[in-house]
């Protein structure tokens, strides 16, 4: 009967260390992938087009990389990104690259704020949704980013350019994860040893 009772405590415990790790996760997009973050050739589908191949999760890292002075990024509401207006952004990073980490739900407005940059296509609208369960802790911000009031979702584009060979979030666990698996393992090992 004890040894019943060992066995169940030890699934409880992995389950409950698998269920810390998968929450304390975040995953790392670079913007655009190799095409960074620019005005796209490609015009406003480029970016658009881009996100909708990801899902994107509170705590989710967005890297803008550009060159610094040549670029920025804009974080805005969706009324200004719609006019591409940078009258009261809610906040601005101007040295590449910038790391945003998405740090609610709903829906995020970014553009570049340089000459008509925002009008020939270089913004970027994600949806974000729950928790993160993917990979890396993010990277901080270099300013808080606010929530942004929602708008129904658009409808998908046709055609989506090819993923490039380095696309996709970049994953890892971080430190905390790991400590918290040493430990339960430890746990774990002493109560199959006891």
């Amino acid at each position: 009967m004890e040894t019943n009772h060992r066995i169940l405590l030890t699934v409880l415990v992995v389950a409950a260390a698998a269920e810390l790790v998968s929450h304390a996760a975040a995953a790392t997009y670079t913007v655009g992938d190799s095409l960074g973050w620019r005005v796209p050739q490609g015009g406003p589908s480029t970016y658009e087009n881009w996100a909708s191949q990801y899902v994107f999760k509170v705590g989710d890292v967005l890297v803008f990389e550009f060159v610094t002075g040549a670029h920025d990024v804009a974080k805005v509401t969706q009324d200004s990104y719609g006019t591409c207006s940078a009258t009261n952004p809610i906040s601005v990073f101007t040295t590449g690259p910038a790391n945003v980490v998405l740090n609610a739900t709903g829906d995020h407005y970014f553009f570049c704020t340089f000459g008509r940059h925002c009008s020939l296509g270089q913004k970027l609208a994600v949806s974000v949704t729950g928790n993160s369960s993917t990979g890396q802790p993010p990277a901080p911000s270099r300013s808080p980013s606010a929530p942004t009031p929602s708008r129904s979702p658009s409808a998908p584009t046709p055609s989506r350019p090819p993923p490039s060979p380095n696309s996709g979030p970049t994953v890892t666990i971080g430190s905390c994860n790991m400590l918290i698996v040493i430990f339960v393992s430890i746990l774990v090992g002493g109560i199959l040893i006891v």
